[in-house]
């Protein structure tokens, strides 16, 4: 009798450990820019977090690009884009005209921080004003998602929350 309660208890412990969200360690900031443990806890799975800025040597106006992995696994990538013309096109022209680039198969369209998206369980793509320097600048922000396994309402709203706080946080890391 013993012995069952133990297992059982063991059974339980196991279970809750693996169980969507659960504890395990989250990085404050992705590859320099900070980012918000819980949205991020959100899109990943549980397992061993590592991450990798991507090296910047490219005639692309790329300022950022980080990948992180789980487990070994590609889990999300983000690109930061800058441009000096406040909108260089339009945000749907932009994603019909290469769709696979931005990891977004249902397009939503939505806003995220005031400012137009396209967004899916699996990627978001966003344009917003920075003004630096004096010259008014626009980022365009992809997050892309492989870790997505269906295209949910709720799955949106978690990609549109980690977009929010990571719009955030790029604004203030670039000194818009």
């Amino acid at each position: 009798m013993k012995l069952a309660r133990l297992s059982l208890l063991l059974l339980v412990a196991a279970c809750g450990c693996s169980s969507g969200g659960g504890d395990y360690a989250l990085p404050t900031d992705l590859c320099g820019i900070k980012a918000s443990p819980d949205s991020l806890r959100s899109l990943l799975p549980p397992g061993e977090i590592e991450q990798e800025k991507l090296n910047l040597n490219t005639t692309e106006p790329i300022v950022y690009s980080c990948r992180i992995q789980v487990d070994q696994v590609a889990a999300i990538a983000i690109t930061v884009r800058a441009f000096s013309d406040p909108m260089v096109f339009d945000l749907m022209e932009s994603y019909r005209a290469a769709p696979s680039a931005y990891n977004i198969w249902s397009p939503y369209e939505d806003v995220i921080g005031g400012q137009d998206a396209i967004l899916d369980s699996g990627g978001s793509f966003v344009r917003t004003s920075c003004p630096m320097e004096g010259e008014i600048e626009v980022l365009e922000i992809n997050v892309r998602n492989y870790v997505a396994e269906s295209e949910t309402a709720e799955g949106r709203e978690r990609m549109k929350d980690f977009t929010a706080a990571f719009m955030a946080s790029a604004k203030e890391e670039f000194g818009c």
